[in-house]
Parts: C-alpha cells; structure tokens; sequence
C-alpha cells in the first residue's frame, strides 16, 4: 500500500536531492539554533568542513550523529557512508582524524 504516492515513487535522483536539501535546513537549523553544535562546526576540523569534503567529492551521508567525548574533550562523528573506503580515503587526504576501531571501542 503506497500512503505518499509522489514521495514515495519518485525517481532516485529526484530523492537525492530532496534528501540533500532536507540535509542542509537541518544542519543549517541546528547551526543556528543549538550552540554546541554552532561551537563544533565552526572549529577547525568540524562537522561542516567533513560534511564539505564528502560532498565535494559526491558523497552522500546516510546517518550521522555526534558526541562528545569528554576524556578527549573532542566532539566525535559517527557517520554511515554509501561507500566507507571512499570516505576514509577523501577524510585522510583532507587530514581529517578517523578514529580506530581500537580508539573507537576504547569510548
């Protein structure tokens, strides 16, 4: 049973980008609105300049959400990417830190 039929039949290219622009009024509104998260994305290394690089080279996010790890006293980004080998690769070339599994499993 389709409940949307436009929604949810639209063409895939169509999705994406209605899924990027909702992408952007989201972080745009958190930016705005929530200051840790304005804090974070305005550092060196942010959330911002990451979202950047993976768009700049035609990635997209599928899930993302961020912490803070107060032992580091660093926000962390956990993130769901369509291709992770790409994304680890553009992340490294931009210097951007990926935790490793090890660091990761040490939170």
């Amino acid at each position: 049973m389709i409940w949307n039929k436009e929604a949810e039949t639209m063409p895939r290219e169509k999705l994406e980008e209605l899924q990027l622009e909702r992408l952007r009024q989201t972080v745009k509104r958190v930016y705005e609105n929530v200051p840790m998260y304005k804090k974070r994305f305005d550092e060196p290394g942010s959330l911002a300049r990451i979202l950047t690089v993976l768009d700049d080279n035609g990635m997209n996010v599928e899930y993302l959400y961020c912490f803070v790890d107060k032992n580091r006293n660093a926000a962390i980004d956990i993130m769901r990417v369509e291709d992770s080998e790409k994304a680890i690769e553009v992340m490294q070339k931009a210097n951007l830190k990926i935790l490793s599994e090890a660091e990761l499993s040490a939170l």
